[in-house]
């Protein structure tokens, strides 16, 4: 009786610890894929003329972006990349979180304001963008909000999007996966319950 009530409560502590390991795991600042840049929310040209559906944000890897933005796409993503494009605002808790294609479609008059959703970041949250115009990476003027983030480009280029990682918020970040380990780890815990309330009844029947 005593030894499979402990086996219970081993297993059942055993599946919580894995279960909120994998909630801290998700909500980590460090994995830079959960902040990505999650596509163009709006875009207005020089004419105040909206053109969000003419302007989109490709991957590095597409096969429509210039041969020419491979190069600094891949450098940037490097320390000592980022840190040459950084200068002086460079430190050690900052990480490229996307890099990304300005593509313009029909009739677009630059300069275009964008903003663009960026899970994470908060108005207080430390959040560059890097304008590559051939031959080295320019800092826009960015206004950061909750969820977003706005600025400028005078021509479809290659943007690189950099955040310091301790102003990210983790609270925004995929809040799906953490109600469902949530709920997950709140059933193991009925379980166990129950599982000792069976063993005691037929502890107590012998």
């Amino acid at each position: 009786m005593k030894a499979k009530l402990t086996r219970i409560m081993a297993l059942t502590m055993a599946v919580v610890m894995c279960l909120g390991m994998s909630v801290c795991a998700a909500d980590s600042p460090s994995g830079s894929t959960v902040f990505r840049v999650r596509g163009v929310a709006r875009a207005l040209d020089a004419n105040g003329q909206d053109v969000t559906s003419k302007i989109s944000l490709v991957d590095t890897d597409d096969s429509s972006i210039p041969e020419e933005y491979q190069a600094p796409a891949a450098e940037i993503r490097t320390e000592d990349g980022l840190k040459n494009a950084m200068g002086s605002d460079w430190n050690a808790n900052m990480i490229v979180t996307d890099v990304k294609y300005t593509k313009a479609e029909g009739d677009v008059e630059f300069p275009v304001t964008m903003t663009v959703n960026m899970p994470g970041v908060t108005e207080g949250s430390k959040v560059y963008v890097l304008c590559w115009n051939g031959s080295a990476w320019e800092k826009l003027a960015v206004t950061v909000g909750n969820g977003t983030v706005t600025f400028t480009i005078n021509s479809a280029s290659l943007l690189a999007f950099v955040v310091d990682k301790t102003t990210l918020s983790t609270t925004t970040v995929s809040p799906k996966t953490s109600a469902s380990s949530s709920t997950a780890i709140a059933l193991m815990g009925i379980v166990a319950v129950v599982a000792l309330c069976g063993l005691k009844k037929k502890s107590v029947l012998r």
